[in-house]
């Protein structure tokens, strides 16, 4: 058995899909995605167990330590960030320059 490196906080898998989600640190109310968490725990720890990982998402959500919405989870009791509503927002418009003349031919 190898040993244990000092400071790795995610002991369990469940661990360590909580660190990602906190981690990746998408806002809104559904989370972050199934293959995002997946992908930062492979890079992070080099852990890429999809077996283990699609049973630890099953026993978070059961157990009331995640939320699923569709494919995306999030932590429960982390607050939720709202995005920007739509007014506040600047919008470009494009203008039509052409005033109709085209190219001319010197006369």
């Amino acid at each position: 058995m190898p040993p244990k490196k000092k400071g790795s906080k995610a002991t369990t898998v469940l661990d360590k899909i909580v660190s990602a989600i906190r981690a990746l640190k998408d806002p809104g109310e559904k989370g972050s995605s199934r293959t995002a968490i997946t992908k930062y725990i492979n890079a992070e720890f080099q852990y890429n167990n999809t077996t283990a990982l699609r049973a630890a998402f099953k026993k978070g959500v059961s157990a009331g330590v995640l939320e699923q919405s569709g494919q995306r989870f999030r932590v429960v009791g982390d607050p939720v960030i709202k995005a920007a509503s739509g007014s506040e927002e600047e919008h470009l418009q494009i203008i039509n320059v052409d005033d109709g003349k085209g190219d001319q031919k010197a006369e």
